[in-house]
């Protein structure tokens, strides 16, 4: 099996728990859903966000821009598929959970969107996830039980024969010897996001492999802020 065919079955098994999530809770709004990078942050890779009005029909040349249907995007990180199809559906289920109370006018998040309350909470687990406080980001913390594994026992299967690629991250890369911060502090730089702030740092050839080559080396293109979805600008250059 090629790669083409192998990401297009990631797909189509992902978009199959998202059908089965909206067969089953009520209220979920349709989602077009991407696979991509998640970036380097201080905390890790994230796993997914949920965003909402962000595809929409297309418009003629003609025609009236206003005039179209809107859509959310759940977003999955392709480094995050190694951890496997059942905290995978977690985060798919998790995202949806943004989703409805974004579509039913429920304030289930606060802080850039990024503290979860406890009305997602009440309906994270009304959706079938476990959920548990952490100390930053609230009632974030997902799990999948077992009732919920059985509920969706045919979609983890094919999912989980389907992922045989996964993007590669920072231990990934490390362990290839690319990236290693311990290694390369020489060449290491310190990013932030220009909205919040929020740095990060990385080396070069960490950098360039998530398509950051030559001239673009400084603008951050290809890591980018979780909380606000650009990219991160270097603002100083480390050394030893």
């Amino acid at each position: 099996m090629g790669v083409q065919t192998a990401t297009l079955r990631m797909l189509e098994a992902v978009n199959a728990v998202v059908d089965k999530a909206r067969k089953i809770n009520d209220g979920i709004p349709e989602t077009v859903v991407v696979l991509g990078a998640s970036g380097a942050t201080r905390s890790g890779q994230k796993h997914g966000h949920y965003a909402p009005r962000s595809w929409g029909t297309r418009v003629k040349s003609d025609g009236d821009a206003t005039d179209r249907d809107t859509y959310g995007e759940i977003f999955l990180s392709g480094e995050s598929l190694e951890r496997g199809a059942i905290a995978t559906v977690g985060t798919i289920i998790h995202e949806l959970v943004h989703a409805y109370c974004n579509a039913n006018d429920i304030q289930d998040t606060s802080n850039g969107h990024r503290y979860h309350n406890a009305k997602f909470r009440d309906k994270a687990e009304e959706f079938g996830l476990s959920i548990t406080k952490a100390e930053t980001i609230g009632w974030s913390v997902t799990e999948v039980p077992q009732t919920t594994q059985e509920l969706y026992a045919d979609e983890i299967a094919e999912l989980e024969a389907s992922i045989s690629v996964h993007r590669l991250g920072f231990v990934d890369l490390a362990a290839l010897g690319l990236g290693d911060p311990e290694k390369d502090k020489p060449l290491k730089r310190k990013m932030q996001c220009p909205t919040c702030q929020e740095p990060i740092v990385v080396t070069k050839k960490f950098w360039e492999l998530q398509g950051n080559g030559g001239g673009d080396y400084e603008r951050g293109v290809g890591l980018l802020c979780e909380l606000h979805d650009i990219g991160y600008e270097l603002f100083e250059e480390g050394g030893k």
